[in-house]
């Protein structure tokens, strides 16, 4: 067994986490984070997960390909580690299938996010390890065997038109049932105190089958729920109708990116549960007990004084304390930075409102609207929230600019302003997008334009936002 030492320290911004551990053996290695192991043994997805001192996993995840009437087993799996920090360790690993070549490239991050991004070639006529075989790949998918007692309870995503709009569906509802789902890009499986959560894409770019409402079956059994992810029923389209690959006219790889999570990414301290529930309580109150500005101007000092008395220890204010949307602007800045120091002396901490939106009163509106928006496949921006002063605000997508504008704007409020938190509202929603300017959308075998969903982007927002908070 080789355990790596020399690995790059991590950011102290993440030091809540602890540090991505490295194993590798002879046929494999295993990756740990906090609260959950990753094993990967003669495969380049994970076969054995441990979390909550629970092995969720039934068997193996495979990825299962098919040669006409041939079921391919994979073999001469071969590794390197090519980046380890102890924030995340990246993985190569090369296998073969019949004629098929898979190359993967396995990251693991710090809060136990798996992905694999992986590339399916034909085997050539000529070079080292040629092999030269007329089978072709016709059928390609993916089954996610979890233990029928870490498998109680199941969500996927999204679960309405409109992404976060709360589902009516249930699903488990018999022992033995069998559901389908056209392409989603998140599930999770589990029980009340953990589970695994697949990442299945950010689009259904690379799918191809004859029955796209199948895309997902779930089965749910005595001794384990299968959740199968078909990716192709047939050869693929690019891949029909041509000769023996050479090495003038080659077939084009197949790329496929999913993921992994196993459940809790990190343990809540009693006591900051216990002040969520206290503070969300406050939140739901009756309507008497909130206080609204309108366009920015109420930040009243014998409020906040009153809050104290009554034992309050943060004041969250909501969109309207910015005279522009999102944009950490309020109308008279000396005012409210008189404001957030009075609550400090009174002993409470302010947080402010930054949400999902871009705002048409932005002075840069016109010139970045474009890049920052989400669009649909028709072409229109989404959202269009209306308030005072007269605006409209457009939902915002992280693959574009603003993700960076976001985070100047809260680093001024922050440093500024002097408030102690961010209230995010809509951050972690990867609101579908077909915006080909930043590089969201698709375009089918057709030429129609169709939607992705920009997961990976808002992840890595997130995780900068979070190192600037």
């Amino acid at each position: 067994m080789i355990v790596r030492k020399d690995v790059i320290p991590m950011k102290k911004e993440f030091s809540l986490w602890t540090p991505v551990k490295t194993e590798q053996y002879e046929g494999g290695f295993s990756v740990s984070v906090w609260g959950r192991t990753y094993e990967f043994n003669n495969s380049f997805l994970p076969t054995r997960i441990t979390t909550a001192e629970r092995s969720v996993l039934y068997s193996p995840v495979e990825l299962n390909a098919e040669f006409g009437e041939i079921t391919g087993q994979w073999h001469d799996f071969w590794y390197l580690v090519t980046e380890e920090t102890e924030e995340s360790v990246t993985v190569l690993v090369s296998a073969n299938c019949e004629n098929l070549i898979a190359n993967a490239t396995v990251t693991i991050e710090f809060d136990g996010f798996v992905k694999v991004e992986l590339r399916l070639l034909s085997h050539g006529t000529f070079g080292y390890g040629a092999i030269g075989t007329k089978a072709r790949l016709t059928g390609l998918s993916m089954s996610v065997k979890v233990a029928s007692d870490s498998s109680s309870l199941f969500h996927y995503w999204p679960n309405a038109k409109n992404s976060i709009a709360v589902g009516t569906t249930v699903i488990n509802a018999g022992a033995t049932e069998t559901v389908t789902f056209p392409f989603k890009p998140y599930l999770w499986t589990g029980w009340e105190d953990g589970g695994l959560g697949l990442f299945l894409g950010e689009s259904e770019k690379g799918f191809e089958l004859d029955d796209p409402d199948r895309c997902i079956v779930v089965e749910k059994g005595a001794d384990f729920t299968d959740i199968t992810l078909n990716f192709i029923d047939h050869m693929p389209i690019d891949w029909q109708g041509k000769g023996e690959d050479r090495w003038y006219e080659t077939l084009n790889p197949l790329f496929f990116t999913f993921g992994f999570q196993a459940t809790p990414v990190k343990a809540m301290p009693e006591e900051r549960e216990d002040y969520y529930k206290r503070m969300h309580a406050i939140w739901v109150g009756t309507p008497e007990n909130h206080r609204h500005p309108r366009h920015g101007e109420l930040y009243e000092i014998d409020y906040a004084e009153q809050c104290a008395a009554a034992g309050t220890k943060w004041l969250i204010l909501h969109e309207e304390w910015t005279v522009i949307q999102n944009y950490g602007r309020p109308q008279d800045e000396e005012k409210f930075k008189k404001f957030v120091e009075k609550c400090h002396n009174l002993g409470m901490k302010v947080m402010v409102y930054f949400g999902y939106e871009y705002a048409s009163l932005v002075p840069e509106f016109s010139r970045n609207a474009e890049d920052y928006l989400v669009k649909t496949v028709n072409g229109s921006y989404a959202g269009g929230w209306q308030r005072t002063p007269y605006q409209r605000d457009f939902i915002t997508c992280y693959q574009g600019g603003y993700s960076e504008e976001m985070i100047k704007r809260v680093e001024h409020v922050m440093d500024d302003y002097g408030v102690d938190g961010i209230y995010t509202d809509g951050t972690f929603v990867p609101w579908e997008c077909a915006n080909e300017n930043h590089g969201c959308g698709w375009r089918d075998a057709q030429g129609e334009l169709q939607i992705s969903y920009p997961i990976l982007a808002v992840r890595e927002h997130v995780k900068k936002l979070y190192t600037t908070i």
